[in-house]
């Protein structure tokens, strides 16, 4: 499933509308039919020299075509028409949830993406978009498209209620890229899309696997230590199976340096104590040296 991180306890959500939208998106099965899209959720977007240390995305989809910053407000989201300021938190906390997605898709476009690829012509063969997601609330329909910079608040960018009821997921993100493709900026560019190699090397970049190495000299002392632990440990099971079956014997087997010498020798010194008889043969003359001064 491309669904990152595909397992993840209920409580660990940053509030229960984003696990309402990762459930919706994990119960869709879009991203287990289809190897070419992705859906990350509360991604960190560390950016050097900004006063922010940390900022995170809710959710990041990507295709060969598109690639959507989503940002996620539960509870009563209230929009201030006079002002054009939005109060999210049940209405307590003044924050735009379109300029976070929007700011998200800039930093992606204009840096992080254009550094990855050394360039902008991979960047620009892609389409980039952002939207809300409300999944506790419906939009008012009193409430109309507007411009504000270079951000553009339209009813059409917002996913609310109704569309978490009624619609799949698979619905939501295709009436998403039919906007950005219908917009006036891509109409003029048409992007072509992604090749499979450029879809991935986003895809790893956004999501990449970070691995705490442990330095080979202690990696080579445990297992110095394991080796010698169980190898000593057989060697004394071999012992002990050997006094309890004196009349029986046995074959022993092992990898150079297992021990299969000492407990030859461990064996004839204890028989040899116990006033037995012994021969003990040895191939390698070497060896056979080193068992007589021994």
């Amino acid at each position: 499933m491309n669904i990152f991180p595909s397992i993840i306890d209920k409580g660990e959500f940053n509030s229960n509308a984003e696990y309402k939208v990762y459930q919706h998106a994990v119960e869709s099965n879009i991203f287990e039919k289809n190897k070419h899209c992705f859906f990350f959720h509360s991604v960190k977007n560390p950016t050097p020299g900004d006063y922010k240390l940390m900022g995170e995305t809710d959710f990041i989809y990507l295709d060969r075509e598109i690639v959507l910053f989503i940002e996620v407000k539960g509870g009563q989201v209230k929009f201030d028409s006079t002002s054009n300021k939005w109060w999210v938190m049940g209405g307590t906390k003044e924050k735009d949830p379109f300029s976070q997605a929007a700011n998200n898709l800039f930093d992606y476009r204009d840096k992080k993406l254009t550094g990855l690829f050394n360039g902008k012509q991979e960047v620009r063969r892609l389409m980039f978009g952002y939207c809300v997601f409300f999944p506790d609330c419906n939009k008012p329909v009193s409430f109309n498209k507007y411009k504000k910079g270079n951000l553009e608040y339209d009813p059409e960018l917002i996913i609310d209620y109704n569309d978490f009821e009624n619609r799949s997921f698979s619905n939501i993100i295709h009436q998403l890229k039919a906007y950005w493709k219908n917009h006036e900026s891509y109409k003029r560019i048409n992007p072509t899309g992604l090749s499979r190699q450029e879809l991935f090397k986003i895809k790893s970049f956004i999501r990449r696997d970070i691995v705490f190495e442990m330095p080979w000299t202690n990696l080579l002392k445990k297992n110095d230590a394991y080796f010698k632990r169980y190898t000593d440990h057989a060697q004394m099971q071999t012992l002990l199976l050997l006094e309890d079956n004196s009349r029986m014997g046995a074959i022993v087997k092992g990898g150079p340096g297992t021990g299969k010498t000492w407990l030859a020798l461990e064996q004839a010194k204890r028989l040899d104590l116990k006033n037995k008889k012994v021969l003990f043969l040895c191939f390698n003359k070497n060896l056979s040296i080193f068992c007589n001064n021994n």
